[in-house]
């Protein structure tokens, strides 16, 4: 492929950087509260550590962070991170007997949520077909983990969708499909030239069947509403008419009744995508291709803001490049998870499956 110019490769390292800053932000506000973040925090306006008080997860944890420092990731990045390899490794061709084979290969199942590291086991000894093996586990998991699917599928969001969904239904029943592949429908959009947070997630719910496009729009509508800037009020209109805690399986059915606003002083969270990626599409209008407030406004919903923010992350840094993203946020998302994981060196990787020729 010619090289198409490194306006490009700033937007594919903005997609996968921001995803892990999105998670490095939302992190220490896993599982909590927005009121409990602006009472401890004063919302989320930097890079915090994690500990407890005021969080209520222990470092180490299944799919949560494994250092305390500011700017270390959790599994959500750390899964993404060896989707990444896959992709990477795997240019041309990603069937699910591809993708089982590099997991249960190369992969590291220890950091995968149980259910899910055994539906894979299970779905290579058994072939399984994919359908089959989605029915075993519950909903939830893994909204930020796609980053290099809507990537490697740049421009064509459609072709991102159907990616997504073909891989994801080892896990993932139709309705969470539509709303992963949404999310990386809006990323391959996004790293196009005139993408705009409008038409980010005109291309996301473009590709899916009518309830996940009537999830993202109610949450969208919301954050359209809410006064230019202020988290708090944002953060108050989803609470109130946002959140879910039960949903349907299937693509089509009555919209999920909004939940009742949670106590402010107990974990809260929702595993459910219904919520999530609506919610990630919420913060991504509400901060109007202003990097530093669509990622604070992600981290500020708490909830399970590590999911919420790795979506947005990837969503607003495709948007704009890594150029525009935050540099003390990035500088200190990279130096903090070296050990583990080099995200520049897949970033680079990514960046050269669309533009070979030229390094970053």
């Amino acid at each position: 492929m010619a090289s198409i110019g490194t306006s490009m490769r700033d937007k594919v390292f903005g997609a996968y950087l921001g995803a892990a800053v999105g998670d490095a932000l939302g992190g220490p506000a896993q599982a909590m509260h927005a009121e409990r973040i602006r009472s401890s925090f004063g919302g989320v306006n930097e890079m915090l550590a994690y500990r407890k008080p005021p969080g209520f997860l222990d470092i180490g944890s299944p799919g949560y962070a494994m250092h305390d420092a500011p700017g270390s990731v959790t599994g959500e990045t750390l899964i993404r991170s060896q989707i990444a390899r896959f992709v990477i490794d795997h240019p041309h061709s990603r069937s699910v007997p591809e993708f089982l084979h590099f997991l249960t290969h190369h992969g590291d199942l220890k950091i995968w949520p149980p259910q899910m590291a055994e539906v894979i086991e299970r779905a290579l000894r058994e072939r399984l077909p994919p359908e089959v093996a989605s029915r075993a586990i519950a909903p939830g998991g893994g909204l930020g983990w796609w980053t290099a699917i809507g990537v490697a599928n740049a421009g064509r969001p459609d072709r991102a969708a159907e990616e997504v969904i073909r891989l994801s239904a080892l896990w993932k029943r139709p309705l969470e499909q539509d709303l992963l592949a949404a999310v990386q429908a809006g990323v391959a959009h996004a790293l196009t030239p005139k993408a705009t947070p409008d038409s980010v997630v005109e291309a996301g719910r473009s590709v899916v069947r009518p309830l996940a496009r009537r999830l993202i729009d109610r949450a969208v509508a919301l954050a359209r509403l809410a006064p230019r800037g202020d988290i708090a009020a944002l953060c108050d209109r989803l609470y109130k008419a946002a959140l879910v805690t039960a949903a349907p399986d299937g693509a089509d059915g009555e919209l999920p009744t909004p939940a009742p606003p949670p106590p402010s002083d107990a974990p809260t969270a929702s595993p459910l995508f219904a919520e999530q990626a609506p919610l990630a599409f919420a913060a991504l209008i509400f901060g109007d291709g202003r990097s530093r407030l669509t990622l604070t406004a992600a981290a500020s919903l708490g909830r399970d803001a590590k999911a919420i923010g790795s979506a947005v992350g990837s969503l607003i840094g495709g948007l704009v490049g890594r150029s525009r993203l935050p540099r003390e946020w990035v500088g200190t998302v990279i130096g903090a998870n070296h050990d583990d994981v080099d995200l520049v060196q897949q970033a680079n990787d990514l960046a050269n499956l669309l533009e070979p020729e030229v390094q970053y």
